[in-house]
C-alpha cells in the first residue's frame, strides 16, 4: 500500500507498473495531494481502516507536508510518526513492515512562482529534517521499518535536475536528455517516475527476491496518465540548452 502526498500520487503509476510487472506484487496506491500526519486529521482512524480493507503486507510512504513540524518541533513529530507506525504495525493486522522512500530533492521556484512567499532554504531544511526522522525510525522499529535512499535516481551529481540523459547513455548530447521533473520543479514526469520506481523495485527485488520486472513496463500505458498533464504543459518535451 502506497501512502503519501502529491509527489507519491504522481509517482504511483510508475511504481504500480514496475512492481506489478513482476507478477508477484499487488500495489494499492492510496496517496493523496496534501496528505501528511499534520494535515490529515483523521489518520489515526484512516490508516487502520485502509489496512483492514486492503490487507497489505508492506506499507510504503513518502510525503513532505510534515516538513515544518519535523524541522521546528522534532520531538513532537517523532512521537507522532512513532504513533503512526505503531498503528500500521498493529499486531494481527497483517502488515509485516513499513518503508519510507527518500523524498526527491526540490528544485528552485520556477519563474511563475517567484512571487510566492517561500523560503527555499527553510523548505529544503524541512525536507532534510523529515528524512532524518523517518530514517531514525529504523532504529526504533528494528527489522520492521526501513528507509530507502532512492532520491539519487532522479538527481544529477547529487543535486536536483529537471533533465537527465537517457538510461544507459550518460554521454548523450543535450538534445537527447529527457525531462524527469515537472516545470514546478517538485513533481516527477514519466521518465523521472520510472527511474524512481525502478530504484524502489531494485531494493524490493533484493530484499524479497522478486522475479524480474517485465521489459517495457517503464514506457507502458501508465505514462499517458492524466496526472502528468495536470495542469497542461507540466511535462513538456523539452531539453536542456547545454549539458550541466
Amino acid at each position: 500500500m502506497l501512502i503519501g502526498d502529491s509527489v507519491m500520487y504522481v509517482a504511483a503509476p510508475a511504481i504500480v507498473a514496475a512492481l506489478e510487472s513482476t507478477g508477484a506484487v499487488k500495489v494499492y496506491p492510496r496517496a493523496l495531494p496534501g496528505w501528511g500526519l499534520t494535515t490529515a486529521g483523521n489518520w489515526r482512524t484512516e490508516l487502520p481502516l485502509l489496512i483492514s480493507e486492503l490487507h497489505p503486507q508492506l506499507v510504503v510512504g513518502m510525503w513532505s507536508w510534515d516538513d515544518n513540524e519535523a524541522l521546528y518541533h522534532p520531538g513532537t513529530y517523532r512521537t507522532m510518526l512513532e504513533q503512526a507506525i505503531n498503528l500500521m504495525l498493529a499486531p494481527g493486522n497483517g502488515v509485516d513492515g513499513v518503508m519510507f522512500m527518500q523524498f526527491p530533492p526540490l528544485g528552485p521556484l520556477p519563474p511563475y512562482m517567484k512571487n510566492a512567499k517561500v523560503d527555499e532554504a527553510r523548505r529544503d531544511a524541512g525536507e532534510a529534517a523529515w528524512s532524518a526522522i523517518a530514517d531514525s525510525m529504523t532504529h526504533v522499529f528494528p527489522g520492521r521499518v526501513m528507509y530507502l535512499p532512492v532520491a539519487s535516481a532522479v538527481e544529477l551529481h547529487g543535486k536536483f535536475t529537471p533533465w537527465l540523459p537517457p538510461m544507459g547513455d550518460p554521454s548523450a548530447p543535450a538534445q537527447d536528455w529527457v525531462r524527469v521533473r515537472m516545470v514546478d520543479n517538485v513533481h516527477l514526469c514519466p521518465p523521472g517516475a520510472s527511474r524512481y520506481a525502478a530504484a524502489l523495485a531494485a531494493d524490493l527485488t533484493m530484499l524479497y527476491h522478486l522475479p524480474p520486472a517485465k521489459p517495457g513496463w517503464s514506457t507502458a500505458a501508465w505514462t499517458g496518465d492524466h496526472r502528468y498533464r495536470n495542469p497542461p504543459g507540466s511535462c513538456p518535451d523539452d531539453h536542456p540548452a547545454h549539458i550541466p
